[in-house]
């Protein structure tokens, strides 16, 4: 009498939350939204980096650091940032690789939180300085994004998707100063024509500045700058972008 073997009985696999299929050629399911979300990542955080550097001289001004400190100031303190951040830049890609990709990244995030709220609350040099050197510990979300975009991303749209991620940084950077000089004057509700006007109107030796205006709107916004008084720190801040212009003979 033959028997047979019954064969054993496989394990049930556990249930659990659907995770998105990836093919090596299609790319994931969602990477549409996992681009979105890093290249909007990466686009804030040069906005943001490019508003403390843009003003920084300003900010120093207003703590009554001496102009040529405040040079040898933004200068060292540049150096540093990278000098601190640049040995750990690989070691939050192995970090990465070997807990969390997405860790990593929450985490140079959560520093970049902390570095605008310590650089909005300094009242001293010495505690902006700390607040910058900050910044180092926020390096190294970069790669680590490249390379969970090349994880999803399909294999025939890879370069236009590298492509379009690697402009977020550059965007970011450019529309930070603008839009922080934006906000700075919309806050003391004035236009940046009255400002301007303002500006030139108090240098020594003008006696009034000369309008220009092409429409009746624009003239009415240019006398506007009677009742435009400056404040000390955005005086001084004018005057620190404008002091080594040379104005021709």
């Amino acid at each position: 009498m033959s028997s047979q073997l019954a064969p054993a009985a496989q394990p049930t696999p556990a249930t659990g939350p659907a995770i998105p299929a990836i093919d090596d050629r299609h790319g994931r399911d969602d990477w549409r939204v996992i681009v979105v979300v890093f290249w909007l990542t990466s686009m804030v955080e040069g906005l943001g980096v490019s508003q403390v550097f843009a003003f920084l001289p300003t900010y120093l001004s207003q703590m009554g650091v001496p102009q040529a400190e405040r040079l040898q100031f933004v200068g060292l303190f540049t150096s540093l940032i990278f000098i601190v951040g640049a040995p750990l830049v690989p070691l939050w890609g192995v970090w990465a690789d070997k807990y969390s990709r997405k860790a990593v990244i929450v985490r140079s995030c959560l520093v970049e939180a902390v570095v605008f709220v310590g650089v909005a609350l300094s009242r001293e040099p010495w505690q902006l300085a700390l607040s910058l050197l900050l910044i180092g510990f926020q390096l190294g979300n970069t790669g680590v994004m490249l390379a969970g975009i090349r994880d999803v991303v399909p294999e025939r749209r890879l370069g236009t998707i590298m492509a379009v991620f690697g402009a977020s940084g550059p965007i970011g950077f450019a529309v930070g100063p603008f839009l922080g000089g934006f906000i700075l004057v919309d806050g003391l509700g004035w236009s940046l024509l009255e400002v301007a006007l303002a500006w030139v109107r108090d240098r020594p030796g003008v006696a009034a500045p000369i309008l220009g205006a092409r429409t009746a709107a624009q003239l009415r916004e240019s006398l506007g700058v009677e009742e435009c008084e400056l404040p000390v720190e955005i005086v001084q801040a004018l005057e620190d972008v404008s002091a080594d212009l040379e104005v021709a003979p």
